[in-house]
């Protein structure tokens, strides 16, 4: 994979100025709980645990790009540390999307609409707990920083187009090279190729906390001649300002047709939080879609998953009493062991003495069934999912299986940015892993998911049923 990537990076980027690049395997305890792999020049030192973990996110195939990129960004250019999110973290990311992107593998790491962590950023932006990328920080305990620095390069390459873009990097690392640059260099650099002030984009986007709310409204579909025509409006919510482009897809059954507006402040300065649009058709279209591809940061509805177990936080473990009371301890006194070895910080209470306190914790575990811990009992009808005597129905079949686990996560009816968790072993033959799973519930047996599901969430803002 590395002798993949590294002409990849050295024909787009500028050749690779270091005599070898060596891969080293080193102990878990390397660096700090927070890190999987640690780059320096000329050598890349990866932890055991991305070549042993069943989480395919943290997996070595998955970062190598990453930490390969950083020969580059930033030990070919150097950064402040106030832009290491952006122009180094950010344009790591970014860069490994594009090698896997070229390659046609690109991964849930690269998908940035499908991100895992995107639920946990539009949480925090929605609480107004994140953070802007131009910032002092130890990034290793935040990885939505990640992702919303790739974004942002991303949104920049839309607005650029690719050739632009991908000369941006060029030359970027051809004209520091063996130089100390801020963000103002980046950006006057990408000033220079586009020939218009970028101000607004970078004020916006990286100096500054948030992301807009969009709606598309007034959708509305005729038929013109042998085509459909299907005029709406796109509209920024809020008393925020904010300046972006935006593609608008209309499916119909010949597939999805898009246009693309602008929603900001003019060259003239004046500030427009509407636009219209309007797409033509083949046939009648069923769905109009703001961002179909998911290429703009911006607020919207995402179902909860067991995914967002990878954005470290605070958390409380509840385990039953009332049966097989040992058992679940254990259980969960794995789980926390392994979560806190990812920057976690857990704390293990029996249902006998639990607070609201506990409950309005940001991330809260139930370990047991309704007959095992009393607080699942109070909750169960919070869960859309319930196992009964050993067995759980899925799509209508009941599934039996002692050696079987559900897991299943849902809001936290307590906290508004919160989740509970929770964890039914069909008996105390099942040893479940809790693993951050692409899904909102799963059936596990050990570390195998052997089936799982989605919860349905509809954003009404930015998907229009078009009748």
């Amino acid at each position: 994979l590395a002798k993949d990537v590294l002409p990849f990076y050295s024909a787009g980027f500028s050749p690779y100025r270091f005599p070898k690049l060596a891969i080293i395997e080193v102990d878990d305890w390397f660096a700090g709980r927070n890190a999987l792999a640690i780059a320096a020049p000329s050598f890349v030192m990866v932890k055991k645990q991305a070549f042993t973990t069943d989480d395919p996110f943290n997996q070595v195939e998955a970062i190598l790009a990453h930490e390969i990129a950083h020969q580059w960004w930033p030990a070919t250019v150097y950064v402040e540390d106030e832009d290491a999110a952006l122009l180094s973290e950010g344009m790591c990311e970014y860069s490994a999307l594009m090698f896997n992107e070229s390659k046609g593998t690109i991964g849930r790491r690269d998908s940035l609409g499908n991100h895992p962590l995107l639920r946990s950023l539009v949480s925090k932006v929605v609480n107004g707990r994140d953070a802007p990328l131009q910032k002092k920080a130890d990034l290793r305990a935040q990885p939505t920083q990640y992702l919303k620095s790739s974004y942002v390069h991303n949104m920049l390459r839309r607005m650029l187009g690719d050739s632009m873009f991908l000369s941006l990097y060029h030359e970027y690392a051809m004209r520091f090279a063996g130089k100390r640059v801020s963000l103002k260099d980046f950006q006057s650099l990408a000033e220079e190729l586009y020939g218009k002030k970028l101000d607004w984009f970078f004020d916006q986007w990286v100096k500054q906390r948030g992301m807009p709310r969009l709606k598309l409204y007034n959708v509305k579909s005729a038929q013109a001649g042998i085509s459909w025509k299907t005029r709406g409006r796109v509209r920024m919510l809020g008393y925020d300002k904010y300046s972006t482009f935006v593609d608008i897809g209309v499916l119909s059954p010949t597939g999805l047709s898009n246009t693309r507006v602008f929603i900001g402040t003019d060259s003239a300065g004046v500030y427009h939080n509407d636009a219209g649009f309007e797409v033509i058709t083949e046939k009648k279209p069923t769905q109009a879609i703001l961002d179909p591809k998911g290429d703009v940061l911006k607020i919207q509805k995402l179902p909860v998953k067991l995914g967002d177990l990878r954005d470290p936080s605070d958390g409380v473990m509840i385990v039953g009493t009332l049966n097989h009371a040992d058992y679940l301890l254990t259980r969960a006194k794995k789980d926390a062991a392994t979560m806190e070895n990812s920057g976690w910080s857990i704390s293990i209470k029996f249902d006998t003495s639990i607070t609201l306190s506990d409950l309005q914790q940001e991330r809260v575990f139930l370990y047991g069934n309704v007959e095992d811990n009393r607080i699942a009992a109070d909750l169960t009808a919070k869960f859309p999912m319930h196992v009964y005597g050993g067995s759980v129905a899925v799509n209508g079949e009941k599934i039996s299986d002692s050696t079987l686990t559900l897991i299943q996560m849902i809001e936290s009816p307590y906290s508004s940015n919160g989740t509970f968790c929770w964890i039914v072993p069909f008996s105390e033959l099942a040893q479940p892993e809790l693993l951050p799973l692409d899904a909102s519930w799963a059936l596990v047996r050990g570390k195998d998911e052997i089936t799982s599901g989605t919860w349905v969430v509809k954003d009404e803002d930015l998907v229009v049923e078009i009748k």
